[in-house]
């Protein structure tokens, strides 16, 4: 009995398979070139590389303690040339900066000497005598 149902099953898929076919259905064309679902938009991807992520690709090293910048401005080109040595040769390649780069870059430095300055007024302040306020108590139970 296993037997005839096994046979009538593989018998029905071949009929199945014969009649509808394994290819590709001739009546219906496939186009010659595909479209698109969506639209592809371009945008500039302006990433700003730090240090930090610099140092933590394992690319470059932290950048020395004796590493000394210094932006020229070239009036030819009018752009801003950032020069990065270590004695008098060159750490890095010069970098050229447009006039938005510029004070992109020294609102940066500029912000993080500020925040340095703060940092070490507090660690300064924090180590003088007399740094813990007088506590203003206003309680019966305190006055005695």
């Amino acid at each position: 009995m296993i037997r005839i149902f096994t046979s009538k099953v593989v018998a029905i898929t071949i009929l199945i398979f014969a009649l509808c076919g394994l290819g590709n259905v001739f009546a219906q064309q496939q186009p010659a070139v595909k479209k698109q679902d969506s639209l592809t938009v371009k945008t500039p991807y302006n990433r700003s590389e730090t240090n930090n992520n610099r140092s933590l690709q394992g690319i470059f090293d932290p950048d020395p303690p004796n590493l000394v910048r210094t932006i020229e401005y070239d009036a030819v080109s009018n752009q801003y040339v950032l020069y990065e040595r270590v004695g008098n040769m060159l750490y890095r390649p010069p970098r050229y900066l447009t006039f938005a780069e510029y004070l992109q870059l020294k609102e940066r430095e500029d912000q993080r000497t500020y925040f340095k300055q703060l940092a070490d007024n507090y660690a300064y302040q924090s180590q003088q005598a007399g740094f813990i306020p007088q506590i203003d108590v206003r309680s019966h139970t305190f006055e005695q």
